[in-house]
């Protein structure tokens, strides 16, 4: 029977370990030391392996598949693995952000597959495909709530308040109220009122108290972003400016308002209008375990 390790998961770690066995990869340090560390492997200096959990290798060693989660410090992971010289194995690079925001797939050993979620950089950079996942946990673990919001956004900037900030006044000319929780972050210049980073259950209470979230991809993002899988399996209503959401088989005009193409003098009617069921069938495709069988399926 094959086996499976997800290594460098940082979100919902406890959720996927009910799927997949998972490695978080690094040793826990003082967060003092944590700005040194991120200097090794930026600078790619010498022994990054003591970094790494006691055993790293070994625990590799018991698997059939190893699956690395796609960021900057892990492509110096991937090289570390590439050291080891593990025979028959299959080792799967996944992009789970844009590859403009991680790091081009030519930094990877011929030995690694190359997976994402984003079908134009699929095309542009020659990876396998596979989609967006989410966890049907999320939706037995929350009450259902009166409706408060007509519209909310929930993440980091990520160099997207500017475009948050025209969709709010679109919004308020139409008399629609829009909540939004901003994060700062790295991208973060403006002068604004961000809030806290919050957990995901309070994600969720915002979530279960709006008729329709905002969906705002980053520049050069085609991929389906957690907000479109909250949509989906709670049965909201998503205004996104991902034009390329119609090519997806859950698109549904009723259910999906795209900014920037669907005329604004109809969002009005689209708000509140009915939400149209999605078949179950369709959304079991976005879980975890459908994830995870795409990847034998290429």
């Amino acid at each position: 029977m094959s086996t499976t390790i997800y290594l460098g998961v940082t979100q919902f770690v406890e959720e996927h370990k009910k799927f997949i066995d998972v490695n978080l990869i690094y040793k826990a340090i003082p967060k003092f030391l944590k700005p040194f560390r991120k200097l090794v492997f930026d600078l790619n200096l010498p022994f990054k392996e003591i970094w790494l959990n006691k055993g790293f290798k070994e625990t590799l060693m018991k698997y059939d598949t190893i699956i690395l989660s796609a960021n900057q410090f892990n492509f110096r992971v991937a090289r570390i693995i590439d050291s080891y010289e593990l025979e028959n194995k299959r080792f799967i690079f996944w992009y789970w952000n844009p590859v403009a925001r991680v790091g081009s797939p030519k930094l990877l050993s011929s030995v690694w597959e190359r997976w994402s979620f984003d079908k134009v950089d699929c095309e542009k950079y020659n990876l396998n495909y596979n989609n967006t996942y989410y966890f049907k946990k999320f939706i037995c673990d929350v009450e259902e709530r009166e409706i408060e919001y007509d519209v909310s956004f929930v993440g980091q900037d990520k160099g997207r308040l500017s475009l948050l900030f025209d969709i709010e006044k679109q919004l308020k000319l139409h008399e629609i109220n829009l909540y939004s929780h901003v994060v700062k972050d790295k991208t973060s210049y403006l002068d604004y009122d961000y809030k806290e980073r919050i957990d995901y259950n309070k994600i969720l209470e915002i979530l279960q108290v709006s008729k329709v979230l905002l969906d705002i991809v980053q520049e050069g993002q085609s991929g389906l972003t957690l907000r479109i899988m909250e949509g989906l399996f709670f049965s909201k209503k998503i205004i996104t400016n991902n034009i390329d959401v119609v090519k997806y088989d859950f698109y549904d005009p009723n259910n999906i308002f795209i900014w920037g193409v669907d005329p604004i003098e109809k969002l009005v009617d689209f708000i509140k209008g009915d939400y149209v069921p999605i078949k179950p069938e369709v959304l079991e495709a976005y879980t975890v375990n459908e994830w995870l069988n795409n990847f034998d399926r290429s």
